[in-house]
């Protein structure tokens, strides 16, 4: 039976791990990413604070969490089940009570979602379907526009005049609220590489550079690769390098030209565990009149396999 616990726990444990392979700003944008309620950092499934409380009754009405949101009058369960007596009003209101960017966000959430995802009914739709239904935007104008919305207006009227008059405000109350994003692919490998910090290798790669950069006056345009990239290949962290000099481009008509140089590093050099590799691209700006300026740096999980391949003359 102990074993069996512990089984749970690491499965729950990797479950929960997997969907949260990203954490990233909320934005209004966001709301097609999200999936569940619970990708919002700010709430858990087993309830830790009010807010977590009241989510949770909105979304289980026949779980009692805390008994003060239920009508207890009249006890037979024939007469009245469980799932009957909830207060879903006064949970509504209370969330919005709370006057915090948490609950701006949720009275709002069915405000936000496109229609494709209405027309998607799961745990996550029938919460803001449930939110609007039990008040939600009597809450956004009692607690957060102060009641600048006349109750006197039509149902349909007052909701519209409550979105038009909180949408300017959710940039402000969305600041800082994060939410879980499931990647997969290259957005999961990207977001991996992201994570780390490439100033030291961008150090060292703009080093190489500016001993290149330049210098040639009598031709600006002239940028010995070869010399660099030899010396990209003796970087301690190194671990494959090209440029794309060999990829057709468009000319420009202002006599710029890109170069653009992949260099896939070894981050965890030292490091006994399995290393972790990024891949920086570092772009360019070739002309006549102004010789070379970096102009960006970047990352990008395919750069030197798609160059390379591209370069032998064929592409995916």
């Amino acid at each position: 039976m102990k074993w069996n616990f512990i089984v749970i726990l690491l499965l729950a444990a990797k479950q929960a791990a997997a969907q949260c392979e990203a954490v990233l700003p909320f934005k209004e944008s966001s709301v097609t990413d999200i999936q569940d309620v619970y990708q919002f950092k700010f709430l858990s499934k087993n309830p830790q604070n009010k807010l977590d409380t009241l989510v949770y009754q909105l979304m289980h009405p026949g779980i009692v969490i805390d008994s003060n949101y239920y009508d207890w009058n009249n006890l037979s369960p024939q007469i009245r089940p469980v799932v009957d007596r909830i207060k879903m009003l006064e949970i509504v209101n209370d969330i919005g009570a709370m006057r915090s960017k948490e609950a701006f966000l949720l009275l709002n959430l069915s405000y936000m979602i496109p229609f494709k995802m209405q027309d998607d009914m799961n745990l996550f739709t029938n919460l803001c379907y449930t939110l609007t239904e039990y008040g939600s935007a009597k809450a956004l104008n009692r607690y957060f526009l102060n009641n600048a919305v006349s109750t006197k207006l039509g149902q349909i009227e007052f909701k519209q005049a409550v979105i038009l008059k909180s949408k300017p405000m959710r940039l402000k109350m969305f600041k800082g609220i994060t939410y879980c994003k499931p990647l997969q692919g290259d957005a999961r490998v990207l977001y991996e590489m992201s994570r780390e910090d490439p100033k030291p290798y961008d150090d060292a790669v703009e080093a190489i550079f500016a001993k290149y950069m330049n210098k040639h006056t009598s031709m600006k345009s002239y940028f010995p690769i070869d010399s660099i990239t030899l010396e990209v290949y003796q970087l301690p962290f190194f671990v494959d390098a090209i440029w794309d000099n060999c990829v057709p481009k468009v000319e420009s008509s202002n006599g710029v030209n890109q170069l653009r140089l992949g260099v896939i590093f070894n981050v965890h050099k030292e490091s006994v565990t399995e290393p972790t590799y990024i891949q920086r691209v570092y772009i360019i700006n070739n002309s006549l009149a102004k010789g070379q300026i970096l102009v960006d740096k970047v990352f990008d999980p395919n750069f030197v396999s798609r160059t390379r391949k591209q370069c032998e003359g064929y592409d995916d």
